[in-house]
C-alpha cells in the first residue's frame, strides 16, 4: 500500500488533536505555500497541491488542472494529505471533498480533520530568551490599566511567561488581565487577555529574576497565534542551522 496512505499504521503518541493546534499547523503551511501531496482512490492516485486557507471548521485547497482527476478526486471516500515542512513529516485524512469557488476558479474543502499526525515533532513548542535581549511584555489588570512591563521569559502558542521582581508574585499575577509584546523580526504583535498559570521561583543569582510567571492566552485570535507559530518554527531553524555550522567549524 500507498506509504501516503497508511496513516492508520503512525503511532498514536504523534498524533495531535486538539483543534487550536490543528489549525496552527495547518495555518502554517497556508503561510509556507507548503508542496502538499493528497492520496485518493483508494491509495491508487497522488498529485501535488497546495493549501490555500485553514479556517476554525474546515480548509480549502486548489485543484488540479484536469477535470477527470478533480472528479475522481471528488468522488473518493477518503482523501490523505502529507507535507514535509522543515523535515518534520505533517500527514492527516479528510472525507467528503466538495468543491468551492474560490476567486475566479473552482478549488475543494474539507471538515477540518480531527486528528493530525505530526513525526518527530518537538516535546514542547516554545522559544525561550535570554533577560538581556528579550521583548519587554506590556501588562494589564482586567480593567485595561497598565501594570508595568517585564522581560518576556519564554513563549508559545498556548502562552507565555515572564520574569520579574515583585514582592509577592502570585497575588500579583492574579490582577493580570491582559498582555501586549511585539514579537521579535516583524513577526507581528500579541495583544489578548492572560490567565495565571504559574509562579515559580528562580535563582536569582542564576537569572538575575526572583520569580517566573507562566500565563495562558485567553481568546488568542488566530492570526496571532499563526504568528507566534511562524516565529517559533523559524527560531527552530535558525537554531538547528548554527549548531549544523558549529559542527562543521568543530570537524575541521
Amino acid at each position: 500500500m500507498n506509504e501516503d496512505w497508511d496513516i492508520d499504521k503512525i503511532d498514536e503518541r504523534f498524533f495531535v488533536h486538539g483543534r487550536m493546534e490543528i489549525l496552527d499547523i495547518l495555518t502554517d503551511l497556508v503561510f509556507r505555500d507548503e508542496p502538499i501531496t493528497v492520496c485518493f482512490n483508494g491509495g491508487g492516485e497522488r498529485r501535488e497541491t497546495r493549501l490555500l486557507d485553514a479556517r476554525e471548521r474546515m480548509f480549502v485547497f486548489d485543484c488540479d488542472d484536469a477535470p477527470e482527476t478533480n472528479q475522481r478526486l471528488s468522488e473518493s471516500s477518503r482523501c490523505v494529505f502529507s507535507a514535509f515542512p522543515d523535515g518534520i513529516r505533517v500527514q492527516f485524512a479528510a472525507t467528503q471533498i466538495s468543491p468551492i469557488p474560490w476567486d475566479d476558479k473552482i478549488v475543494f474543502c474539507a471538515a477540518l480533520p480531527d486528528r493530525l499526525a505530526r513525526l518527530q515533532r518537538q516535546e514542547s513548542f516554545r522559544v525561550h530568551f535570554k533577560p538581556e535581549n528579550a521583548p519587554l511584555v506590556r501588562l494589564f489588570s482586567a480593567d485595561g490599566v497598565k501594570l508595568g512591563q517585564w522581560p518576556l521569559h519564554d513563549i508559545s502558542t498556548d502562552g507565555l511567561a515572564i520574569t520579574t521582581d515583585v514582592a509577592d508574585p502570585l497575588v500579583f499575577a492574579q490582577t493580570i488581565g491582559g498582555v501586549a509584546v511585539t514579537l521579535p523580526a516583524d513577526y507581528g504583535d500579541v495583544d489578548c487577555g492572560i490567565a495565571l498559570r504559574h509562579a515559580t521561583v528562580l535563582n536569582k543569582e542564576i537569572s538575575g529574576y526572583s520569580h517566573r510567571i507562566g500565563m495562558k492566552f485567553s481568546n488568542l485570535p488566530i492570526d496571532m497565534r499563526a504568528s507566534i507559530q511562524r516565529y517559533i518554527i523559524q527560531s527552530e531553524y535558525e537554531k538547528r542551522r548554527t549548531e549544523a555550522g558549529n559542527n562543521l567549524d568543530q570537524d575541521e
